[in-house]
């Protein structure tokens, strides 16, 4: 019995020989090492880690850690291969202010350990400060932020980043000392505020090394604190009253406020000074006529960001001009036609003036037309002169509030030998020539009478006082010699000549072919 377990032992104990070491349970740690030593914030460092013996079929695991991870991160474990003693691991060195020594400990199964001390050291150039000055600023005053370096910058310069959590202060993104120097500045401009902020600027370092500094953003005594408008309902055409007010009075120099506004439909000066002393200005504001009515804004803004707006409502004229038509649309030249104003509600008390115009000369219409209270309509009367070719007129219209139409009409050449009497005191055409025996047609266009009367009494025609409207006919004897010439004046409005040339004032000739 004794004999059997005897061999029983020396069976298991040959097993263990045989199992133990690919477990690792027989293995120790021998020795850890890391190089370089010591290492330089920035750089790289590689562990080694030796096992008492070769590692069996399934390799060893070496659990690692270090004593100052901040300084010196590993990872939680190595494998020792099969058949090898050693193994190699990366260690991630952090940064560092001063020296530091971090202990790197490796551990196999069975407890057994051994460690090496790595020692971090700070880069030699590094962000070492940043400050601001002043550290009090309000817009549109700038502050200075100064980086300072732990040395001088190397040749190709040393960059540091720059963020905020704050949006009240802007900068730039990076800034850059120069080769061979150890500080750099960049500008910080702020930002319109409504209470007194803090911004805390930060600086970065591609090592990691950081440093920070605080700037306080204070509200300017003097800005813009509103712009209003009044009335807050103006009809169209008509101007308001705008007034921007500081918070306080405006220092010795005055105070410019910046207007705009996107509506087309009214216009704003550019900018509006509020003078030394004052605490308002006042500007004013236009309007244009518009279909329907419609609401408008007008922005403000100072010379520190300081902003403010007001909105009004520009409405239609309930009695306003609508359109202009003529009749009949084409006219013989020396006819007349009828031109008639509509509004969009009946006139006042007072009446209603619609404003007329044209550029064509050989129209003659009157300066304005007054549609008479309770009326909707007006008419005028449009007279024409000679033209030598059918021609198109337009005919303008428009209120005071500048709401305006058009009109076209057509007038067409005389067909006939038709001399106009017009009120602009002509003969229209002045000169004729015809054939003997013709008969010739004075017409009476104006508004006035007229007289067509032969300069000289032996040639007998005159027509008496003819009446805006009628007509006056001689017939050109019918042995009138080629060239010859009845000169004739309006007894009115012209003097006759000597019977060669035309005379003063309203005169004209008949020449004969």
């Amino acid at each position: 019995m004794r004999s059997h377990i005897r061999n029983q032992n020396l069976v298991i104990s040959a097993l263990l020989t045989l199992l133990l070491p690919c477990f690792g349970f027989g293995q120790t740690v021998s020795k850890i090492s890391v190089s370089p030593n010591p290492v330089t914030t920035g750089e790289s460092a590689t562990g080694t880690v030796s096992i008492s013996k070769a590692a069996g079929s399934s390799g060893l695991v070496v659990a690692l850690t270090s004593s100052d991870a901040a300084a010196a991160t590993v990872p939680a474990t190595v494998t020792v291969a099969s058949g090898t003693t050693s193994a190699t691991f990366s260690i991630t060195v952090g940064f560092v202010t001063a020296s530091t020594h971090a202990t790197i400990e490796g551990k196999a199964p069975t407890g057994k350990a051994a460690s090496d001390v790595l020692t971090v050291e700070p880069a030699a150039i590094r962000l070492s400060k940043l400050s601001i000055s002043p550290t009090s600023v309000s817009a549109p005053a700038l502050a200075t932020g100064t980086v300072t370096l732990t040395a001088d910058a190397p040749a190709s310069g040393f960059t540091v980043a720059l963020s905020s959590k704050e949006s009240f202060a802007s900068f730039p993104a990076t800034v850059t000392v120069e080769s061979g120097k150890k500080t750099a500045t960049f500008q910080i401009t702020p930002s319109a505020v409504t209470s007194k902020e803090t911004a805390t600027i930060v600086g970065k370092d591609s090592l990691g090394y950081d440093a920070s500094a605080n700037v306080t953003v204070e509200i300017p005594a003097v800005r813009l604190s509103s712009i209003t408008v009044s009335p807050t309902t103006v009809t169209a055409a008509n101007p308001a009253k705008g007034v921007v007010t500081l918070t306080a009075a405006a220092p010795a120099a005055g105070f410019i406020v910046h207007l705009s506004s996107t509506q087309s439909f009214i216009s704003v000066p550019s900018t509006v000074t509020v003078k030394a002393g004052e605490k308002t200005a006042d500007f004013v504001v236009l309007t244009k006529p518009v279909s329907s009515a419609g609401q408008a804004k007008i922005s403000g803004q100072d010379v520190d960001g300081y902003s403010s707006t007001a909105t009004f409502t520009v409405s239609i004229p309930s009695v306003r001009f609508q359109s202009i038509t003529i009749s009949p649309s084409t006219v013989a030249a020396g006819g007349t036609a009828t031109g008639t104003v509509t509004l969009t509600a009946a006139a006042p008390s007072a009446g209603f003036v619609v404003n007329l115009s044209t550029m064509q000369t050989f129209l003659s219409l009157p300066m304005n037309v007054t549609v008479k209270a309770g009326s909707t309509t007006g008419t005028f009367n449009i007279a024409t002169t000679s033209v030598t070719s059918t021609s198109a007129a337009t005919i303008n219209a428009a209120d005071a509030d500048g709401y305006a139409g058009t009109a076209a009409m057509t007038v067409t050449a005389q067909t006939s030998n038709v001399i106009l009497m017009t009120d602009s005191l002509q003969f229209s055409p002045a000169s004729i020539t015809v054939a003997a025996g013709s008969v010739v047609t004075w017409k009476n266009s104006a508004t006035m009478s007229h007289t067509a009367t032969a300069d000289l009494s032996s040639v007998g025609f005159n027509s008496g006082n003819v009446s805006p409207g009628q007509t006056f006919t001689w017939t050109v004897p019918a042995n009138a010699a080629s060239g010859t010439a009845y000169y004739f004046h309006c007894q009115y409005h012209g003097f006759a000549g000597n019977g060669t040339k035309l005379g003063s004032g309203m005169a004209g000739v008949i020449f004969v072919k």
